[in-house]
């Protein structure tokens, strides 16, 4: 595959009618697709589900009322994509029928991995129902990679009780970025939200994992942590193969852990930040991205760290001593009784249980539940019972989690030995391999024991529902007990198992129309018995509506969510307490860290009485590298703000570029003829500052890129990310920090962050070109994202069209149209020199880029009947390369690229001005400035008839083909030139009124 081309990863639909029943789980259609069908009673059930193709191509699914899984698999084709190494990316096209509901019928889109025995996992999830537009679904994630030695299916996983999905369409492509790609932090445009894990070997991040987990519905999230060497070197065990991102990174020392967290922050970009568990090491990696990008960081607890590490006191940082045997232990007992002192520094708090709200406040998210999953699994209880070896008179008493001595193992087999019914067993599952102390109190017990060890996170359902009663018995005597509440309680009350629970604060606010509490010793027993005697069995009405207000995903999804919505909400603000905090390591450990405030700190606004007395000032943001060479429409819009009497200072920034991007865009051979040249030498003289004037500076960042240390000129070039507090520092050398407005020409790739981490009083955004018209389908969401996110800040959005009006009137209604214009220059005929001094007969002319919208053809058969017209094009081939076939010609001159003032004078020498432009995407959604600027010198146009040119139309010729090409110029050249200046309205000083009162409205307002 080409990079950068799209690649069908899938078959088809079938062409041709069909109808098939599924007799066994699995059956593969004609074109290799996979319907799996399961019910609980696989053998006598012989008519699972039907498929049928009808004649207008739409895939229709039935399946039985007592399937537990339905799911359709299309086989990837990794072999005929023949992908390079590198990150790629998928595009998803799927379209239910109308009556399908997506969220009712969907339960999730993924990729899944296929083991030699059929067995699958999940890889990368890329949608639920929730996700549908309608039925309609758009979507592009980023891929893991491949293992060639392995199959891949894109499946498609139909919630069992809606029996029924109508598949209209399903296309599913695969399309490599470019080798100089970004991957945004969001995909469609999501939020991104970062959740860390102090230590991700072990179980402490099944927190993490439940808090990324609903997020997931409404961010992109990405799981962070390290992984020191005390608990493992891998991920803990049952969260290997979950469909989630998961970064993780060896931890060592304080010193490594240090210079290793600052690293990894510095890959990341998220929206919002959740740090689980006041330990050292999450607390600074929080801390380290809020100082970077200035999101909001939340801290969430479920245990008090402290009954884990000695049960101290709290330490204040000031207080902890110069020496210590665990000062290089990030996790260990100083930095810990420290980290509890930290919790303040946060935007947010959240908590499992109501013991630790007491002591630390906040919202309480609870350990929660995916409901649906559970109810899933209900249907696999006997199916698991039998794996697991019980019978129908078996009473499982499961202890599903890492046992430990104080969540009342002891106690449960002191209780079961009381009871002293057979029919019971504990079944313990979650026992490490090298845990010798379960088994020793399996052997030395009567009671009937089972051990198993760890399993997946995404069997937890399944293993529940096998359970015929849970007890949680914590150690009152514990530090840990006092502030823990195991998830198994969650787990229990998801699946509907009868749970009981003795009187420990974490239980405090539990009902007990949804648990039986356990007072005096022997209510253990009376309840094990009651439990092996069939007297309490399945789970109250009670109980269910107590899980599903208080534990269910829905109910915690929300609160948490809320939780976000505030800190995001909030300002920003940078606790000083923080920079000590990093200051005290940097010294401590010799390891540089950043110092002070934060670059996206805000410079105090003037309130909006004062702004209203003084002159406008401007920051504009432009796109490209090209400002002052062409003279376009944001060149004409500086210069005439810069003249008007209500606008006081502009400082125009060109694109961020590094400077091999400058070395690379030098190309002497090509000289002028390429634009690339001109821009270089803009470039340079923005960075050395020799293009200012009174009223406008004209600044460039130049950094230096992925290189950890580069020169220009004699100047130490900044990190990329520094362009924030560059710009502000800019801004405050011109006095106008605080003052300034944005003004912006989309798409400029880094203005959501300067907008959000800078501010300015008003905002406004000048839409020039539709870029969406410009790329290939590959980048088109990506594209359409960037136009979201700018004008969904902006205040005021202008147009120089009503096409351009009409395109983007999804992301803003209230659109400004203000066309281009012209200049009131001096219209005269110039005679020839220079290139043309030398050329007999007309001469045609055309300035401008040469780019997909150039009507090559017709130029071609101009040059070819007219052989004594002189076609002289004025402008860089870049965009369209194939127009260099008319070098040939002896009668068509190209003159390269020719900075705007050099450019007017061969207007001046034009015979007549063309515009022979194609009527297509990228014509129609642009206002051609070139019209204005052709009448501007008073040379006689001829143009094909393209959109949005109704200004000028009755001021030149139109003409569709050669044909009318060839009269209208004929008939131009015998009228002979008619000199004749441009209207105030069609001029800038007009149009820049109508944007300037636009901007005093919106300050005004």
């Amino acid at each position: 595959m080409s990079a950068g081309s799209p690649f069908r990863l899938v078959e088809p639909l079938p062409q041709d009618a069909f109808s098939v029943t599924l007799r066994k789980r699995r059956h593969v259609l004609a074109n290799g697709w996979v319907a799996e069908c399961w019910t609980p009673d696989d053998d006598a059930k012989t008519n699972k589900a039907a498929l049928s193709l009808s004649t207008d191509g739409a895939l229709k699914l039935d399946w039985s009322k007592t399937a537990t899984r339905m799911r359709l698999g299309l086989p990837l084709r990794l072999d005929a994509a023949g992908l390079p190494e590198g990150e790629h990316r998928a595009r998803l096209a799927m379209r239910l029928a109308p009556g399908t509901s997506a969220e009712r019928a969907i339960e999730w889109v993924a990729i899944i991995e296929v083991d030699a025995n059929k067995s699958t996992r999940i890889i990368a999830r890329i949608a639920s129902g929730k996700h549908f537009n309608g039925n309609e679904l758009r979507r592009a994630v980023p891929l893991p990679a491949f293992d060639p030695a392995k199959e891949y299916r894109l499946a498609v996983q139909f919630q069992p009780q809606a029996r029924r999905a109508v598949l209209a369409e399903i296309d599913f492509m695969l399309v490599p970025p470019p080798a100089n790609a970004v991957t945004p932090g969001g995909a469609e445009g999501r939020k991104t939200a970062l959740v860390i894990c102090w230590d991700l070997a072990h179980n402490c991040a099944g927190r993490a994992y439940l808090i990324a987990d609903l997020l997931s519905e409404h961010y992109d999230v990405q799981l962070l942590g390290a992984l020191f060497p005390r608990f493992g070197t891998k991920l803990w065990e049952p969260l290997r193969g979950v469909p989630m991102r998961i970064r993780t990174f060896p931890g060592g020392d304080m010193v490594d852990f240090l210079a290793r967290a600052k690293a990894e922050v510095a890959k990341l970009r998220p929206d919002v930040v959740i740090v689980c568990k006041p330990r050292l090491p999450g607390l600074l990696l929080g801390l380290l991205a809020k100082h970077r990008f200035g999101c909001p960081v939340i801290l969430d607890s479920d245990d008090h760290e402290l009954s884990f590490v000695g049960g101290g006191e709290p330490m204040a940082r000031e207080d902890v001593p110069a020496e210590a045997n665990d000062l290089r232990v990030p996790f260990g007992e100083t930095w810990t009784r420290v980290a509890e002192t930290l919790v303040p520094l946060f935007d947010g708090v959240t908590v499992s249980n109501i013991a630790l709200q007491q002591r630390f406040g906040g919202t309480i998210i609870r350990h929660a539940r995916d409901e649906l999953q559970f109810e899933r699994a209900r249907g696999r209880r006997e199916e698991l019972r039998a794996q697991y070896g019980y019978g129908p008179t078996d009473r499982v008493v499961l202890f599903l989690g890492t046992p430990r001595h104080h969540k009342g193992v002891v106690e449960l087999i002191r209780g079961i030995e009381a009871a002293g019914d057979r029919r019971l067993v504990l079944c313990i599952i979650g026992v490490p391999p090298t845990d010798a102390w379960i088994d020793g109190l399996r052997q030395n017990s009567t009671a009937r024991i089972d051990i198993h060890p760890p399993q997946p996170w995404k069997l937890l359902p399944e293993l529940m529902s096998m359970a015929d009663a849970v007890c949680l018995i914590q150690n009152p005597a514990s530090p840990i007990s006092a502030y823990q509440i195991p998830a198994k309680l969650s787990d229990a009350l998801a699946a509907g198992v009868p749970v009981a629970v003795n009187e420990v604060p974490p239980f405090a606010d539990l009902p007990s129309s949804a648990v039986a509490r356990l007072h005096a010793d022997d209510d253990l027993r009376r309840f094990l018995v009651d439990v092996a005697e069939g007297r309490i069995s399945g789970q109250s009405q009670a109980s269910r509506d107590y899980f599903l207000e208080e534990y269910s995903y829905g109910a915690n999804r929300a609160r948490l969510l809320k939780v976000v919505e505030a800190a995001e909400a909030a300002p920003r603000v940078w606790p000083e307490a923080a920079s000590d905090l990093l200051d005290d390591l940097s010294r401590r450990f010799d390891v540089t860290l950043p110092k002070g405030r934060p670059t996206w700190l805000r410079d105090e606004m003037l309130a909006p009485a004062v702004l209203r007395q003084r002159p406008i000032d401007i920051a504009y943001f432009w796109k490209q590298n090209d400002t002052g060479i062409y003279g376009r429409r944001h060149d004409m819009l500086l210069r005439y703000l810069a003249r008007h009497d209500r606008i006081g200072r502009i400082v125009q920034f060109d694109a961020p570029v590094t400077v091999r991007q400058i070395h690379a865009r030098a190309n002497p051979v090509q000289g002028i003829e390429d634009q690339s040249n001109l821009t270089v030498v803009n470039t340079i003289g923005r960075f050395l500052r020799t293009q200012d004037d009174s009223r406008i500076l004209r600044r460039v960042f130049v950094h230096r890129g992925q290189d950890a240390a580069l020169r220009l000129l004699g100047h130490t070039l900044p990190p990329a990310e520094s362009y924030p507090g560059w710009v502000r520092g800019t801004l405050r050398e011109a006095g106008i920090a605080g003052s300034a407005i944005s003004l912006v020409a989309p798409i400029v790739d880094d203005y959501p962050l300067l907008h959000d981490e800078i501010g300015f009083p008003v905002s406004a955004a000048d839409l020039i070109d539709d870029h969406r018209q410009m790329v290939d389908e590959a980048k088109r969401d990506a594209v359409t994202a960037a136009y979201a996110e700018t004008l969904k800040r902006v205040d005021v959005v202008f147009a120089n069209c009503d096409a351009q009006r009409r395109g983007f009137a999804a992301f803003r209604p209230d659109i400004r149209v203000v066309p281009n214009a012209g200049e009131r220059l001096v219209a005269r005929h110039q005679p020839r020199a220079g290139e043309l001094a030398g050329l007999t007969g007309p001469i045609l002319g055309y300035v401008g880029n040469l780019r997909a919208r150039i009507d090559v053809d017709l130029l071609e058969e101009l040059a070819e009947r007219r052989p004594g017209w002189q076609i002289v094009l004025i402008g860089s081939p870049h965009g369209k390369p194939e127009v260099l076939r008319l070098r040939g010609r002896s009668n068509v001159h190209f003159l390269g690229v020719r900075r705007y003032e050099e450019a007017l004078d061969y207007m001046r020498m034009f015979d007549v001005a063309l515009m022979p432009h194609l009527d297509n995407g990228l014509s129609q959604s642009m206002n051609p400035l070139k019209l204005y600027v052709y009448l501007s010198v008073g040379v006689p146009v001829v143009s094909t008839p393209v959109a949005n040119i109704e200004e000028v139309a009755k001021r030149i010729a139109l003409a569709p083909d050669a044909d009318g090409f060839i009269a209208a110029v004929e008939k131009v050249l015998s009228a002979g030139r008619k000199p004749a200046g441009l209207p105030r309205r069609l001029t800038w000083e007009a149009r820049v009124e109508t944007i300037v009162d636009a901007l005093v409205a919106r300050m005004n307002a």
